[in-house]
């Protein structure tokens, strides 16, 4: 804010940089959303919320959350998201969506709703979306084990390893697919299926 408020956007160009072939806006982007992580994390120890009950879901949960962040941040193509996008200024546009969307329209339904904000910020605000939903996928798949009998501590440990090492999660994030909201939808199902059955 200093820097911005004596140099102005130069001031900033000239501390902001990216390596070449970078998109610094996902790199800020990923900058943030590590020190909001960071930041969560010591709120829990300041307000001593974090004990040796959820030590080792805290622990799993940001280490596969701060994995998946490194990764993104290096991605500058994605391929899906494009199309998403592209089909939500079809709709807006009337026009016909164009010949690579092949999924149904309710994304790109949703996304039209954002048009307002341009193309950049639609973009942007999926790659959070996909951020987060990793985040929130390990919880919801760390508490459904454990609903479906796992002791908690294997239920963390093998989420962890699970989603560490997973080929499709990372596809889906590296096209930029909706794939992990629809897992997430799913097992946030089963999770109130026996208190909400409704809901669920």
């Amino acid at each position: 804010l200093v820097i911005y408020t004596v140099g102005g956007k130069a001031g900033l160009d000239q501390v902001l940089q990216a390596e070449p072939g970078a998109n610094l806006t996902l790199n800020l982007l990923a900058v943030a959303a590590t020190w909001v992580l960071v930041g969560l994390l010591l709120a829990l120890l300041t307000a001593r919320r974090i004990n040796a009950t959820n030590g080792l879901e805290v622990a799993g949960f940001s280490t596969v959350s701060l994995l998946y962040i490194n990764i993104l941040r290096e991605r500058v193509v994605y391929g899906d998201l494009e199309d998403y996008v592209k089909a939500a200024f079809n709709l807006a546009a009337g026009e016909h969506l164009h010949l690579r969307y092949l999924y149904p329209p309710f994304l790109a339904t949703i996304l039209a709703l954002f048009i307002p904000l341009g193309n950049n910020a639609i973009f942007y605000v999926c790659w959070l979306a996909n951020i987060s939903a990793v985040a929130i996928l390990f919880l919801l798949l760390s508490r459904c084990l454990q609903l479906y009998g796992y002791p908690a501590p294997l239920a963390v440990l093998v989420t962890v390893i699970f989603m560490s090492v997973n080929m499709p999660i990372l596809r889906t994030l590296v096209y930029g697919q909706v794939n992990l909201h629809v897992l997430n939808l799913i097992l946030g199902c089963l999770l109130l299926y026996r208190r909400a059955p409704f809901l669920s």
